[in-house]
């Protein structure tokens, strides 16, 4: 065999082995429709197929300040490693809070609230804590929402919510560590900015 052939059999092998790498990697999960996607005590997961593994999509959100996010470390068997995720190759995915409540307009987004109530649309900022638990290894992504409440306030502003995040780490976490309300990895890097503290509709910085 000349050397080539060698090179073009060494290159073949290398490619498939990449493939089979990626493929297995996506077929790990499944996000079509609901099969791969549970809800579990108010909190939206996505799960591998297998069942083992889970990360959080998104959280029911009472609308409180002070609202605490501490996510147990399992669902439904499956161990919760990350505070959203990715999917198929690498896609980022950031959970959100989830609003169900007959308090918020559901129909009037942020432009369209900034349009119509003008300097008379005050955005508040309640705080949600998030405790991230020794299993969570893998990415922690969040992304805020905009709510808009139905009824105006006593002196007539119209209010809406966008809430910002203060974390707190179990200090058995192999991965972070929290400090005055901030995310680093243990290895001093700062994390926050897989973070949103602010609207999901503003993509400045992404």
């Amino acid at each position: 065999m000349n050397r080539k052939c060698i090179f073009f059999a060494i290159f073949s092998a290398c490619i498939l082995l990449l493939a089979g790498c990626f493929g297995s990697g996506t077929a790990t999960w499944d996000f079509e429709g609901s099969k791969g996607y549970r809800v579990v005590d108010g909190n939206g997961y996505y799960f591998n197929k297998a069942g083992t593994k889970a990360f959080l999509n998104d959280f029911a959100w009472d609308l409180s300040d002070g609202f605490v996010l501490d996510l147990p470390e399992e669902a439904d068997g499956a161990e919760i490693f990350g505070i959203g995720g990715f999917f198929g190759t690498g896609v980022p995915v950031r959970a959100e809070p989830r609003v169900d409540s007959e308090l918020v307009d559901t129909e009037t987004w942020y432009e369209k609230a900034l349009e119509e109530y003008g300097d008379s649309l005050e955005i508040q900022s309640p705080t949600i804590r998030v405790v991230v638990g020794k299993n969570i290894t893998g990415v922690v992504r969040l992304y805020s929402v905009f709510v808009l409440l139905k009824e105006e306030s006593e002196d007539g502003h119209r209010i809406a919510l966008s809430p910002s995040y203060y974390f707190e780490c179990s200090e058995d976490n192999i991965k972070y560590y929290a400090k005055d309300g901030h995310l680093y990895y243990k290895t001093g890097e700062h994390k926050d900015e897989d973070v949103k503290p602010g609207p999901y509709w503003d993509e400045e910085g992404e």
